[in-house]
């Protein structure tokens, strides 16, 4: 929790009305990052550029939701518990919203292999690098600030 105050006060200087919430999402997104073997600070970097990392439980009108804004017809299971890429059959209803978030971003990654392909084709901005550009600068600025047990 110390390491998402301070990387908190990095991103926001002075007063922040949504500390409390930020700072819990932030901590939720550690621990569920760690959990799928992924730089913390990557995830963060886009939550803070989705999200300002709030958690924002509502899809809203373009159907994404959560931190890591989401598209929940994609990426959360349908009612029997399953998922599968290829069909947009997701339910926000029961859907772990942090889970399913660091869980698209290590799809990405995985499927892609090269970190740049991967953030643009989660923010499907293929066609431009300010997205990945944007991400990579707040990666930047916060990777120092979390430093993992044993680095």
């Amino acid at each position: 929790m110390i390491e998402c105050i301070l990387i908190l006060k990095l991103l926001v200087p002075g007063s922040d009305p949504l500390h409390s919430e930020r700072v819990q999402v932030c901590t939720q997104l550690i621990k569920t990052a760690n959990e799928y073997v992924i730089p913390p600070a990557l995830v963060l970097s886009v939550a803070w550029v989705e999200s300002n990392w709030t958690r924002q439980n509502q899809a809203n009108s373009s159907g994404v939701a959560g931190p890591m804004q989401i598209k929940t017809r994609y990426w959360c299971l349908d009612g029997g518990g399953e998922w599968n890429p290829s069909k947009p059959f997701g339910l926000l209803k029961g859907c772990d919203l942090f889970d399913r978030g660091v869980f698209s971003l290590a799809y990405y990654i995985d499927r892609f292999q090269d970190l740049d392909r991967a953030l643009c084709n989660y923010s499907a901005s293929c066609g431009s690098d300010h997205y990945v550009r944007k991400v990579m600068r707040i990666f930047q600025r916060i990777k120092p600030k979390l430093r993992r047990k044993g680095d």
